[in-house]
């Protein structure tokens, strides 16, 4: 790549994860409104996310914009927030990146990854400014949501919260983006709570779609096709919707079909083999279709479209989720955790239905009662076209680029 000066503002948009999240939002911001004269926008993201954005933007990137593929060594392996040492390498990586392709702020499009190594790096002096997308605050949920968060969760809320307040008093932090607006709402009383600026959380279809070339007749021919998408961890709930099988009588079960779709997570692999083995050894096993694979956009469109219910059996996960645009651009109710601002979403806009995720005999339950009674009562129509034209790429792209700054 060449060094390229910029004309005005200059951003360097760094993630170091594989995650379909970055390849969302980088699209989002090409497709709406980042191509301008007077902002010089640079992203530094893993081959694979470069070449997803490539091989999935159906216009040509302008040459203004530049692509950094960053090396394998920092993209290829999975952060965490307690990584303080690899966030600091990462930060500092970002830095000389900015430097020589003339960028005066970095933004981290996934900023809980890098906090602890942001909070010390702000000690020393720095020429860049500092932005980033807060993907999972936590410290609200009791008072907003009503939830009693675990010892782990309030050990990690109480650290977010202590990072966060510092980001909100340095100079060199300029914003702080956040799906959660119940979030924002609660940091009004904090001073330079201005900082803090909500985003929808939204879906990027494609125009068209295509149906995966795995042959998945069976789970087409069904009255009852339930689909879960995306890195099946096992933080999705992907363990405890497959434990949900057994709990379904035959009737219900033979009227149903699974498909559950995307890269499976090696740490649980053995514990999917084993729940499968259950259900064959109770004949519960042939409503169950695997994709153990990546699937592309047109894919996924295709087979959200086909579905009748989205599932989202989520593990006590904090923040939002895409899937919920993904599934009300289709017209499609979503089966999810009660937990946090997900299960509130749910129920405020009429979106489908919620269940105790973290017990397998719920999931099974809310699984009967759709089989039951379908989507009648649990889907506002009204309510879910509201929610898919207020999460939209080009409310998600246009809040960012004009809450990043000063000209």
């Amino acid at each position: 790549m060449t060094e390229v000066q910029s004309a005005g503002r200059g951003f360097l948009f760094f993630d170091t994860s594989h995650a379909g999240d970055a390849v969302q939002n980088i699209k989002a911001l090409l497709h709406n409104g980042i191509c301008t004269p007077n902002l010089h926008a640079v992203f530094a993201v893993s081959y694979w996310v470069k070449e997803r954005i490539i091989n999935e933007t159906e216009q040509q990137i302008p040459g203004i914009i530049e692509f950094i593929d960053l090396p394998a060594a920092v993209s290829e392996k999975k952060r965490k927030f307690k990584d303080v040492f690899g966030a600091l390498r990462c930060i500092r990586l970002s830095e000389k990146l900015a430097d020589r392709y003339h960028c005066d702020q970095i933004y981290f499009l996934h900023l809980d990854t890098f906090m602890a190594g942001l909070f010390i790096r702000l000690f020393f002096p720095s020429r860049f400014f500092f932005s980033g997308l807060f993907f999972r605050p936590l410290e609200h949920y009791p008072e907003r949501f009503g939830n009693n968060l675990t010892l782990k969760e309030k050990l990690l809320s109480f650290f977010k919260a202590k990072i966060f307040r510092r980001f909100l008093a340095s100079s060199k932090i300029r914003t702080i983006h956040c799906y959660d607006k119940y979030f924002v709402e609660y940091c009004q009383p904090l001073k330079h709570s201005d900082k803090v600026r909500y985003l929808p959380d939204f879906s990027f279809h494609p125009p068209d779609m295509a149906p995966p070339r795995i042959s998945i007749e069976n789970w087409i021919k069904s009255k009852n096709k339930f689909l879960l998408f995306g890195h099946l961890t096992e933080r999705k709930g992907v363990l405890k919707l497959l434990e949900s099988i057994k709990f379904l009588d035959s009737d219900h079960l033979n009227a149903s079909a699974f498909l559950i779709c995307g890269k499976i997570d090696r740490r649980i692999q053995q514990e999917i083999d084993a729940v499968l083995a259950e259900l064959h050894a109770l004949g519960k096993d042939k409503q169950v279709h695997i994709i153990n694979d990546f699937l592309d956009d047109k894919k996924i469109w295709y087979l959200i479209n086909a579905c009748h219910l989205v599932l989202l059996p989520y593990q006590r996960h904090p923040g939002s989720s895409g899937i919920l645009s993904w599934a009300a651009s289709a017209g499609k109710p979503v089966l999810a955790q009660s937990f946090g601002l997900l299960g509130h979403e749910v129920e405020k806009w009429g979106l489908g239905v919620t269940a105790d995720t973290g017990d397998s005999k719920a999931i099974a339950l809310a699984l009967t009662c759709f089989v039951q009674k379908g989507v009648e009562g649990i889907v506002d129509a009204n309510k879910q076209a509201k929610y898919k034209s207020l999460h939209s790429e080009k409310n998600f792209a246009s809040s960012l680029l004009n809450s990043l700054g000063p000209e």
